[in-house]
């Protein structure tokens, strides 16, 4: 923009904004940008006069973590939740929309009572769900994953993550006695499952990605009332796909999941869109790493 264009817009501040090629001016004062947003659109800060360092409340977040001991372990004298009733909890949060923001000492005591009211699941007698609480190391990689907000599609958005999991996931089929030759990584144990069931239905009938499933008869999926605790070695030579979920034994968060098949290519012919924007072939490495086109993906 040169220095003769200017465009106004209102700010949460109610107050017109200029913007000129030195950044947003308020009433001709240059407005400093920081992390995308300008000091007036930050509410609280336009009404109290409060300004937070850069990491301030990263640091509040594992100040908390750390004095809750939400990862090392809590005692087994404390309650595993301080449980409330809806109607109560709902008025002890004081959760709601407001037009103007709070303080940041009311933002830390909503942090804390987030802490307080919520199931502590690194308790030992946590028993719900077949999981448990989370890995220090664990922890650590998926906040590592959020600050980076990347997409593991193609290797030029993710390369780092793209080859962690091409070295990782040759280690993953052997530890279920070989039987499998393909995995990846899933969101959680119950995608792996509808990735099993609807590429086996795809296996039955590939038409499926062009004709839909009207023209189909009912199918059925036979499933045992119960299964009896028996060996990995036993059960993999006898079934076509299995789910492993790390976060029931080895302290991964639950966004982690592996599916392993034993037919390799299918996955890829099911879930293939073919997305040119996406996928192109072009690339000035091998686009073998683009391994997004091998999941199904549902884009906004």
């Amino acid at each position: 923009m040169n220095s003769s264009s200017t465009c106004t817009f209102t700010a949460n501040t109610n107050l017109p904004v200029t913007m000129m090629n030195g950044g947003p001016t308020l009433n001709g004062a240059v407005v400093p940008i920081k992390n995308g947003f300008s000091a007036t659109n930050n509410s609280h800060a336009a009404e109290n006069g409060e300004t937070m360092d850069e990491g301030a409340m990263l640091k509040t977040v594992l100040d908390i973590v750390l004095r809750n001991k939400l990862v090392t372990g809590i005692n087994s004298t404390e309650k595993v939740v301080e449980f409330k009733h809806p109607k109560e909890l709902k008025t002890l949060l004081d959760v709601k929309l407001e037009r103007s923001g709070c303080s940041l000492e009311k933002v830390k005591a909503l942090l804390e009572q987030v802490v307080h009211y919520s199931v502590k699941t690194q308790h030992p007698h946590f028993y719900n769900q077949l999981y448990g609480g989370i890995d220090e190391v664990a922890l650590t990689g998926a906040w590592m994953t959020e600050a980076l907000n990347t997409n593991q599609y193609t290797f030029e958005v993710a390369p780092v993550f793209m080859l962690v999991e091409d070295y990782m996931s040759p280690s993953w089929p052997k530890s279920m006695a070989g039987q499998m030759v393909m995995a990846f990584l899933s969101k959680i144990g119950s995608i792996s499952n509808m990735y099993a069931m609807v590429m086996a239905r795809f296996n039955k009938y590939p038409d499926i990605k062009s004709t839909g499933v009207f023209g189909l008869k009912p199918l059925v999926a036979f499933t045992s009332d119960q299964l009896p605790t028996v060996p990995v070695t036993t059960i993999c030579p006898r079934v076509d796909s299995a789910a492993w979920n790390p976060h029931k034994m080895l302290g991964i968060s639950l966004q982690c999941s592996i599916f392993l098949t034993r037919h390799k290519g299918l996955l890829h012919k099911f879930c293939s869109a073919q997305a040119t924007y996406l996928f192109q072939q072009d690339k000035h490495y091998g686009v073998t790493y683009d391994t997004g086109d091998k999941i199904i993906r549902v884009w906004p």
